[in-house]
């Protein structure tokens, strides 16, 4: 009986061999819940290195917790922010100098070299069009300070008499990883979960609204997302998922789009890789997830802090006298603070 349930969860648990499209949405959306869960306290870390990056008291790392941050006027703040100095330096030092891409044909006739120079000439402008050092100084800065960060890099259909490369940062709490499975460093799966507006969305599916529109965020929402105020966004929570072929033809690789337990895109995939690079300021001993400059930094924060309030009190309670004998000629309306003053007796 034991083997019989173990085998049916192991079935259960390869949503990219169920053929029945309605079991593998579930089948996504019940794994994906779960690893988001799993890796709250990774997204924990990444949150407690953007308060103090950003020296704001932020509730969440997701659109309905980010919005609420509690900005006031009384609130104290790190009057010597270590972590953003040291990771604004690296990020700075990384991207001070603009990589070039050349293709170089050794020994190829006029032909090929015309078509590395075309090659050369897309590649530019395609950095160009999706502003890739912009892009790529928001990645390494995730690396710093979030220990990875993630380019997507897609096909971007939305003008079909135009297509482009597309390029985008990917903020590193919104890809869930299986932490057993990526031991080794190389996982066969990936979820990428993005929070896009309900209308967008439906205009771009029609004919899937009504699924649309009765989904909502679901098992991605942290502790205190019940939060109600005025916002001009419907969130969705949309989650993209690939599995890798474990060979070129053997025709296992998956990719899906879906949102609830609804799919929206499904297709074979074929490549042996998924379509993110990743940034590693320091690679890990073992796993995905890299040691970031705030996890780092965060005693040498605390000990700053705790040393500056300790010179602070000091200079409140430790305040200096001047002794005067009673029967001194000594005019002390001239005593005062002033540097180098001179007293006339």
């Amino acid at each position: 009986m034991s083997a019989a349930l173990s085998f049916q969860f192991g079935q259960d648990m390869c949503w990219w061999a169920e053929h029945n499209k309605e079991r593998r949405a579930e089948i996504i959306y019940d794994i994906s819940g779960r690893l988001w869960r799993d890796l709250q306290p990774c997204r924990d870390m990444m949150l407690t290195a953007a308060r103090l990056y950003g020296n704001l008291p932020t509730l969440g790392l997701s659109p309905r917790l980010y919005r609420q941050r509690q900005v006031g006027a009384n609130r104290r703040r790190l009057s010597l922010n270590v972590i953003k100095s040291v990771v604004d330096t690296y990020t700075s030092l990384i991207c001070k100098d603009q990589p070039k891409i050349s293709f170089v044909t050794s020994g190829g006739d006029w032909s090929l070299q015309r078509r590395a120079k075309l090659l050369e000439r897309f590649t530019d402008g395609t950095f160009y069009d999706q502003d890739m050092p912009l892009q790529a100084q928001q990645v390494v800065r995730d690396s710093a300070l979030f220990g990875i960060g993630f380019v997507k890099l897609y096909a971007d259909e939305n003008d079909p008499d135009d297509p482009r490369v597309g390029m985008e940062r990917v903020l590193p709490w919104e890809v869930l990883i299986d932490d057993q499975e990526a031991a080794y460093g190389k996982p066969q799966s990936m979820y990428h979960v993005k929070f896009v507006d309900k209308r967008a969305l439906m205009a771009e599916y029609p004919d899937r609204r009504g699924d649309i529109w009765t989904a909502g965020s679901g098992l991605f929402e942290d502790l205190g997302e019940g939060f109600e105020g005025v916002s001009m966004i419907e969130w969705v929570a949309v989650v993209e998922s690939w599995h890798l072929p474990r060979t070129t033809k053997s025709g296992d690789g998956r990719h899906c789009i879906s949102v609830g337990q609804t799919l929206l895109e499904d297709e074979e995939w074929e490549e042996r890789k998924f379509p993110f690079e990743a940034l590693y300021r320091q690679r890990p001993l073992q796993g995905v997830w890299g040691q970031s400059l705030a996890d780092e930094l965060a005693p040498l924060q605390v000990e700053i802090a705790r040393l500056l309030q300790l010179i602070q009190r000091s200079q409140m309670t430790a305040v200096g006298h001047w002794l005067v004998e009673e029967n001194a000629r000594i005019n002390t309306n001239a005593i005062n603070d002033v540097v180098g003053s001179i007293i006339f007796s």
